[in-house]
């Protein structure tokens, strides 16, 4: 397993959200620094019958 974080990001518009390897940084004026590459797409997937939730983050989930 490899340490990252999940990194909401929009900008006058829904994106994918995406995981980012290693830990948070605070940025300068506000938020977290969020790194442009590397960044891997997230897909959850969610049981039809209790409701249970899985996420992966995998470079095929992008958006198409």
């Amino acid at each position: 397993m490899t340490q990252g974080f999940v990194a909401d990001v929009a900008y006058g518009g829904a994106e994918v959200e995406s995981w980012a390897e290693g830990t948070p940084k605070k940025a300068w004026m506000a938020g977290i620094k969020v790194p442009v590459m590397g960044r891997l797409p997230i897909a959850t997937f969610r049981c039809d019958e209790c409701g249970y939730i899985e996420s992966y983050a995998r470079k095929e989930f992008g958006a198409r």
